[in-house]
This record gives C-alpha cells, sequence and structure tokens, in this order.
C-alpha cells in the first residue's frame, strides 16, 4: 500500500497492515489531554435479552451495564486528527457513491 507524503511528496511504503488482525469496533471514545487527542476503540455485545415483552423487560431491569473490550489506544496530534477525519470522511463518501451506484445494496464488496 503506497501514498503520497503529504509533508515533503517523498512516497511513503506500508509494509505489513495485512498480518494484523481486523478487529471489530461499535463503541468509540475520543479526548484531549494538552496537546495530544486520545482515541480509544472498543467492541461490545449486548447481553441476550429472549422471551415475551414482559420477560424481555423483567431481564432488562437486570443489567447493570454492558462491559465494552476496548481493541486500540490511538495518541494523534491535531494534525494527525485531522488527517484520519479526512481519511475516513473520503472513504465514507467512496462507499456511499459505491452503494448508489449497486442500486443501494448493503454488504461486503466483492473482490
Amino acid at each position: 500500500m503506497a501514498e503520497e507524503n503529504q509533508d515533503g511528496g517523498i512516497p511513503l511504503l506500508w509494509h505489513g497492515p495485512e498480518e494484523l488482525p481486523i478487529l471489530f469496533a461499535n463503541q468509540f471514545v475520543s479526548q484531549f489531554y494538552q496537546d495530544a487527542f486520545i482515541v480509544t476503540v472498543g467492541q461490545t455485545v449486548p447481553p441476550p435479552i429472549v422471551g415475551t415483552p414482559e420477560e424481555r423487560a423483567k431481564q432488562l431491569e437486570q443489567v447493570s451495564y454492558v462491559s465494552v473490550k476496548p481493541v486500540a489506544r490511538l495518541s494523534l496530534t491535531r494534525t494527525g486528527m485531522r488527517d484520519l477525519i479526512a481519511h475516513l470522511e473520503a472513504n465514507l463518501q467512496q462507499y456511499d457513491e459505491a452503494q448508489q451506484a449497486k442500486g443501494g445494496e448493503e454488504g461486503w464488496p466483492t473482490l
């Protein structure tokens, strides 16, 4: 994976990202401390709530919290945070355009 370095035009070449595990994430916390942004990424699964509406309501009353398992914690400069936001917004736009071209189907792209 290659990309242009924004600081000096020298190409950056990523080595080994395919060797890292892909982790599901559905919980995010972002905070700042002094000159750094700290982004914590986690995953959670809601407890199984089953049965009749009355049984489900009773089960929900018993849930005091749902655990979140942290999977990554990143520290970013302000520039890094802006770059991350720009990359995510561009990727979301590309995804939306691809979905519109396919007729709005959700799911993984065909490889």
